[in-house]
């Protein structure tokens, strides 16, 4: 199904979001037990951004789930960035026992890897969910989102950036990150960067799952 058709059945009341997430699927030729979220919430957030541009009647439900989705996903990467800190803290604890000249008992604990994979009904069911809890909770919803200010952050995170870009064309984000393990920090810090992706002023990439993410400047100087 291309686009056009997509706009058109949206803009008709002919497609549910359910079916855009299914149809996304098939799309990218996911297997539905085991899809890929991240790239769900990119393709989804794309296209509700498109339609928006040609018509603002579709259904807020839209809006919604893409809201969600991009949520999903900054917890998905919040907490690869997490666990690759302390995957790299384990690494260098075994390299320090395997140095040690004798036998020395050590346990270290390491927290669970979540995967960015799920199954296409886990994915609806949590997005039912998040809504229903959104209908009951709307009065303490709206007064959480008051307590941050993502305009105030995009702009304090945009001259950061272009500080670091005017002295190089790469930037990590673990540069941006004062307090590595702190997950409010990172979360604080990768929402507002996914905002500035989506405005086309960086380009974000990651090689691989638990690794480093890489921006780039997509403002020319």
């Amino acid at each position: 199904m291309d686009h056009e058709e997509i706009y058109k059945l949206i803009l008709n009341d002919e497609l549910g979001w359910e079916h855009l997430i299914t149809t996304i699927i098939k799309d990218e030729g996911m297997d539905p037990m085991d899809i890929d979220l991240i790239k769900i919430a990119d393709r989804f957030a794309a296209l509700i951004s498109k339609i928006n541009q040609i018509d603002f009647r579709f259904g807020g439900k839209f809006v919604y789930t893409a809201a969600i989705l991009l949520k999903m996903k900054s917890d998905t990467v919040v907490d690869e960035i997490l666990e690759l800190n302390v995957k790299k803290q384990h690494e260098a604890q075994q390299r320090y026992i395997k140095a040690v000249p004798f036998d020395i008992a050590v346990t270290s604990k390491l927290p669970i890897f979540r995967s960015r994979k799920i199954t296409l009904t886990e994915l609806i069911n949590t997005i039912r969910e998040a809504m229903r809890y959104n209908t009951k909770q709307k009065i303490n919803f709206e007064l959480k989102l008051k307590e941050v200010k993502i305009e105030d952050r995009i702009r304090t995170l945009l001259l950061k950036l272009a500080k670091l870009f005017n002295a190089k064309e790469l930037v990590l984000f673990s540069e941006l990150v004062n307090k590595k393990n702190d997950r409010k920090e990172i979360i604080y810090t990768l929402l507002p960067l996914l905002f500035i992706s989506n405005m086309n002023k960086v380009e974000i990439s990651q090689s691989e799952p638990f690794e480093e993410i890489y921006i780039k400047s997509r403002v020319s100087s």
